[in-house]
């Protein structure tokens, strides 16, 4: 995927962004992110991450 389609993506998601805060509160949304968004990167972190190696995590913090 080159950039301009990822720039593109950003857009026409922060575009629907307003309908869905209008929609629901903005506790309701943060909530419903977190559910979406935080739980499976948390699950990732705790089972998947061990299996990955030290070498994998410090190359991306230095990135």
């Amino acid at each position: 995927m080159n950039h301009i389609t990822q720039v593109c993506f950003f857009f026409i998601s922060a575009y629907f962004v307003t309908s869905s805060l209008e929609y629901k509160s903005q506790r309701l949304f943060i909530k419903d992110k977190f559910i979406r968004l935080g739980i499976p990167v948390l699950i990732s972190l705790v089972f998947i991450n061990p299996f990955i190696g030290n070498e994998f995590i410090i190359n991306f913090v230095e990135f």
